[in-house]
């Protein structure tokens, strides 16, 4: 169906809200299920959690750009200018009900990186009571818009934990991107005219 030029967007819309409303229940019941496994049992049950929401997301955002490109169809085709960052922001993480850490969300704001990163180490990346697999889980927890859609796809395994980590280092952690970053903002910032410094107050 999603290859259909044909079929309208309430269709599509109908669909998503399914299954949306299903990924929400199954999440529901996860969460029922987890205080009756034993401890040697949760991580295998996040690894099998963590491998369906990567397909929920992928069928999601699919279904989404879908909808989104309704709006701007040509004569042959649909298209999808919906981003994996806009479709992140909405999606919902499932798994087991692991210890919710106080770290801010990241966006992708460079200046921001250095803050996150300092407290994601510490809390999670260096936390050895924690499984690559469940560190790669709160890694997608706490990530969201221009940060959550670089490593949108990447597979829930050991490697690609690692892989995700060095790819957000190298792309907010640069520190040339960093001082442009300043330099922008100071441009940016209002002339004061000789006369007018109570004008800002």
């Amino acid at each position: 169906m999603l290859t259909n030029p044909t079929t309208d967007k309430a269709k599509h819309t109908g669909i998503y809200d399914h299954l949306s409303a299903c990924n929400t229940e199954l999440s529901k019941i996860n969460d029922a299920l987890e205080e009756h496994l034993a401890d040697e049992e949760l991580e295998a049950e996040y690894v099998a959690a963590a491998e369906y929401n990567d397909q929920v997301v992928s069928v999601l955002a699919e279904i989404r750009c879908k909808i989104d490109g309704f709006g701007c169809v040509n004569s042959t085709a649909v298209t999808a200018p919906t981003t994996a960052a806009t479709v992140l922001d909405t999606m919902t993480i499932i798994g087991p009900k692991l210890p919710n850490f106080d770290l801010q969300t990241f966006r992708g704001d460079i200046p921001e990186w250095s803050a996150f990163w300092e407290q994601f180490e510490q809390t999670v990346h260096l936390n050895n009571a924690l499984s690559t697999m469940t560190k790669f889980f709160y890694l997608w927890h706490y990530l969201a818009g221009e940060a959550a859609a670089e490593i949108f796809g990447f597979p829930t395994s050991e490697s690609c934990f690692v892989d995700a980590i060095k790819l957000l280092k190298g792309l907010f952690s640069d520190r040339n991107k960093i001082v442009q970053h300043h330099l922008s903002a100071l441009r940016n910032l209002r002339h004061v005219k000789a006369g007018s410094v109570t004008s800002i107050y």
